[in-house]
């Protein structure tokens, strides 16, 4: 039987490459997009900054005063929603041509269900047809399911592939913060650390001790909410987040996103 696979294909500096690729001379300089492109304005803050950039700690959700001091000589830009539309369309145009469940997350993001025996095959191909196509860089993770393929991406960046896999998962991201799980945030991370939990090697043995106490404090909201939050990629019937999951090396099912919208130009819900 072919295995099936989840590919998350995140373009590189999505906003500053759309930039550079109308304005080639910005090629390998900092660039800082937000706001109208003006650091002086107030309440401002950075969309995106170029790889450039972020070497002088420049961050998205930064302000852009802040970003300025940071970074004085970098190029200011204001954010053009109508390019990164159209680029994106692009590129999601491309990624459908290939013949396999796509579900767009946002611009720069979507997540691609294949059963295919080289899953690496064909993210050096999806990388390569993307850049020849539209100009643009993206990196791809590799999994069995969202949670793992998105953290993978993070491995991969820029410009590379990375698989995550049960086989070195634990390998990988025993030693690694608990916050380095997609969902879990500084709120989540500081209850669990009042556990004792600090690593997600921990979070697994705490799984193996009693999977209540810490399903319980992994889904506790996060952000304000009254509800606990839902990973995006669980059964109807389960509550636990996709950090619970991928620490007791359980798999996903997809059933389409679970926040209150459909991602954009996303096909029919799949088994991806």
């Amino acid at each position: 039987m072919t295995p099936r696979w989840v590919l998350h294909v995140d373009l590189d500096q999505f906003q500053a490459a759309v930039e550079v690729r109308r304005r080639p001379e910005l090629a390998g300089l900092p660039i800082i997009v937000g706001g109208n492109g003006d650091p002086n304005e107030p309440r401002n803050v950075v969309t995106c900054a170029s790889y450039p950039a972020r070497k002088f700690g420049v961050h998205a959700g930064m302000p852009l005063r802040t970003a300025a001091r940071k970074c004085p000589d970098a190029t200011f830009l204001p954010l053009d929603t109508a390019a990164y539309d159209e680029a994106s369309e692009g590129v999601m145009s491309v990624l459908r041509d290939f013949g396999h469940p796509v579900e767009v997350w946002g611009w720069d993001e979507a997540y691609v269900g294949a059963e295919v025996d080289s899953p690496i095959a064909l993210a050096e191909q999806i990388r390569e047809v993307i850049a020849g196509a539209t100009e643009l860089s993206c990196s791809v993770g590799i999994s069995d399911n969202k949670q793992r393929a998105k953290v993978a991406t993070g491995f991969g960046k820029p410009a590379g592939i990375y698989q995550l896999t049960d086989e070195n998962w634990m390998a990988v991201m025993g030693d690694r913060e608990v916050d380095a799980l997609w969902g879990v945030g500084p709120k989540t991370a500081k209850k669990l650390a009042g556990m004792g939990i600090t690593t997600v090697a921990d979070l697994a043995t705490g799984l193996g001790a009693g999977l209540r106490s810490i399903e319980y404090v992994v889904a506790a909201p996060d952000h304000g909410s009254e509800r606990p939050r839902r990973a995006p990629s669980l059964t109807a019937s389960s509550i636990a987040t996709c950090a619970v999951i991928s620490v007791s090396g359980r798999g996903m099912t997809t059933r389409g996103s679970t926040s209150r919208s459909r991602p954009r130009n996303s096909q029919p819900p799949s088994t991806y």
